[in-house]
């Protein structure tokens, strides 16, 4: 990118043909100006800053004179951007067979002072009814999992979620069911783990 681009600029002035030769007009010369830029926060993401600037006449703030300008600027030392995107499918093997469809995409500012190297990663598989999600930024690392298990006699749902490298989070859901004749026992239970805190466990049984 260029270390400046106008994207928009806007001027709004006054002219008098004395002899068919436009003379521009003068008017008040008290103005409000104003500028503002979306600050560091974007810069260090984008390596960019969107900055405004906006300037009137405070006697005729419409019918006055008046100007616009919208510019991007560059804050880094970046030559371009890339954009990776994937798509994939494969074909499961084995008992469980199903297709695992793996997309990802990548995102980096090459030749920048800052890291910006950005990644997400989703993996669904059919087959063993699992979902993948792995985000990878300089900032924050984000690893989550699921899966669904659907038997006859046990449902499970559970999912972990590890931030960083070292906070994990997690939950399990289950239903056990039992029959003996005419009595079915439902047996609900909730497992959640959450990172320096002990287990909170739920269980509950229902007899039909």
């Amino acid at each position: 990118p260029k270390d400046k681009i106008d994207i928009l600029s806007v001027d709004n002035k006054f002219f008098v043909f004395r002899k068919s030769v436009p003379v521009e007009q003068k008017m008040s010369e008290k103005r409000v100006e104003a500028s503002k830029c979306t600050g560091d926060m974007i810069a260090k993401v984008t390596g960019l800053e969107l900055c405004g600037a906006l300037s009137y006449t405070s006697d005729a703030p419409i019918t006055g004179p008046s100007s616009v300008k919208v510019s991007l600027n560059k804050r880094d030392t970046l030559t371009g951007y890339e954009f990776t995107t994937t798509f994939m499918a494969k074909k499961g093997k084995g008992a469980k067979k199903g297709i695992t469809r793996i997309t990802s995409v990548a995102f980096d500012t090459p030749g920048s002072k800052v890291d910006r190297a950005m990644s997400v990663s989703f993996q669904l598989n059919s087959g063993e009814k699992t979902v993948n999600l792995d985000m990878q930024s300089p900032w924050k690392k984000v690893s989550a999992k699921g899966s669904i298990d659907i038997e006859k006699i046990l449902k499970k749902v559970s999912t972990s979620i590890v931030v960083d490298n070292k906070q994990e989070y997690s939950a399990v859901a289950q239903m056990k069911i039992n029959k003996k004749g005419f009595l079915t026992t439902y047996s609900p239970s909730v497992i959640i783990n959450i990172h320096n805190m002990e287990p909170i466990t739920l269980k509950g049984t229902l007899l039909n």
